[in-house]
């Protein structure tokens, strides 16, 4: 794997993450600003389906080769309700960690799979004869 340290990268990415309210039936926004970072961090093709659903590609090789799938939800059920629920979510970041709603409910999950697959990619395009099983 490379020894790119992706941690300050990460953390700022999961905190953007955490802060877009997405309660259920409510994630566009979160949306958004979810295919912008795919598209920055490295991958090749994102689509959106009706439903609002993000498909992320990132060609590993022109030849047939291993798939690999990373799904995540993006809709965060908080604590809060009514009027407070809207408002957005309360976040604490302290020695390099993030505490709050939505970051151990898939988005800190989905950060850390978006910087994996950048990794990857990064690694296995310095030596085109590797494979995800490192050979």
């Amino acid at each position: 794997m490379t020894q790119k340290d992706y941690h300050k990268e990460l953390l700022q990415c999961c905190l953007e993450l955490a802060k877009i309210s997405s309660p259920p039936f409510k994630e566009k926004e979160l949306s958004k600003f979810l295919e912008a970072v795919m598209v920055d961090l490295c991958f090749d093709r994102v689509r959106r389906t009706p439903l609002g659903t993000l498909m992320g590609e990132v060609v590993l090789s022109e030849t047939e080769g291993p798939h690999v799938l990373l799904v995540a939800n993006l809709d965060t059920s908080s604590s809060v309700v009514g009027e407070e629920a809207a408002k957005p979510p309360n976040l604490e970041v302290s020695e390099g960690k993030i505490t709050g709603d939505g970051v151990a409910e898939h988005k800190g999950a989905l950060a850390a799979s978006l910087f994996a697959v950048r990794a990857v990619k990064e690694d296995l395009s310095k030596d085109p004869t590797k494979t995800l099983r490192g050979s």
